[in-house]
């Protein structure tokens, strides 16, 4: 084999291995890219759900604000939790 021959076989050789590689690492970061976005959407999910669980806490919040027996009543059943541990 020639001296070009030798030349051009380990060009092809490192073009491919680059190809290899470059497709390789498209891979790995499509992979990345995926993960990341599930995670974004769980975090939008798990924020949404405690903007819900606040409004259920706010809207609770209002509903003894606006009894007073009702309030005492859930102050006195909080005493008897904290008593029991």
């Amino acid at each position: 084999m020639s001296t070009v021959d030798n030349v051009i076989n380990q060009l092809a050789i490192e073009l491919a291995n680059k190809t290899v590689n470059g497709a390789y690492d498209k891979a790995e970061r499509d992979e990345a890219l995926a993960e990341l976005q599930q995670v974004k959407d769980e975090r939008d999910e798990a924020l949404r759900n405690l903007e819900n669980i606040k409004l259920g806490f706010e809207g609770m919040n209002k509903i003894l604000q606006s009894d007073e027996q009702l309030k005492n009543l859930y102050e006195e059943v909080k005493a008897r939790q904290i008593e029991k541990g």
